[in-house]
Formats: structure tokens, sequence, C-alpha cells
């Protein structure tokens, strides 16, 4: 997902687009315009930082969604993991799917993704 494609969902999120109406960013990216030309969005300080937080957001999820694919044979049922290792798997799964709650808009930076139960992967 592009940055653009976020600065127009930003504005969508920020309640200034009309709904079912689809917008593309003009050519220098300084406006958000109606297929029809029939609106103009200016891209403003609010909406560039709405976007951001968007991105960061996607980016998480990509991340999030990996750790959570490469940790899925943990839990099996056939896994070599004592009970107890399954249960800090488990937590930790958990704490990833839990992690975008803690996304603060504004503080995108200093977000940290949950500790793996393995020390090279956090």
């Amino acid at each position: 997902m592009s940055f653009n494609n976020n600065l127009i969902g930003a504005a969508v999120d920020l309640g200034l687009t009309t709904p079912g109406v689809y917008y593309k960013l003009n050519n220098d990216n300084t406006a958000i315009i109606s297929e029809d030309n029939s609106e103009t969005i200016n891209v403003t300080a609010s909406i560039i930082a709405k976007a951001k937080y968007l991105y960061k957001l996607h980016e998480i999820r990509l991340i999030r969604d990996q750790r959570l694919l490469e940790s899925d044979w943990r839990l099996v049922s056939d896994s070599p993991l004592s009970s107890e290792e399954k249960t800090l798997w488990r937590t930790y799964r958990q704490s990833l799917r839990d992690c975008t709650s803690t996304l603060v808009e504004g503080n995108e930076n200093e977000f940290t993704y949950p500790a793996s139960p393995l020390a090279s992967d956090t």
C-alpha cells in the first residue's frame, strides 16, 4: 500500500469524503479530487498525519501477520514443545494480535512489537 493511497484513506477516515465517491490525488499530491472533479479536498497537515499513522499501521500488521504465520507450528497438537513452552507461545501470539491497539497516532515511531519467547525474534 503506497503512502499516496493512505492520503485518500486518511481523508476518508477523517470524514472528509462523500461515501460512494471515488477519489484520486492530483499530480502534485496536494489535493484529493473526486473522480468527476466535483469535489476537492486540500491535503492538510492533519491528513498527512493520519496517512502516516495508517501507513505505519499497515506495516505493523504485515510484520505481525508474518510473525503469527511463522509461529503457527508451535501450537499444533504434534508440536515437540512442552506445555509450558506452548503457553508462552500462546501468550506471545495473543500479544501480537493485540499489539496494533497500542499504536498511538503521532507516536508511530515509538511502537515496539511484543517480545518473542525466542530472543532472536525481538
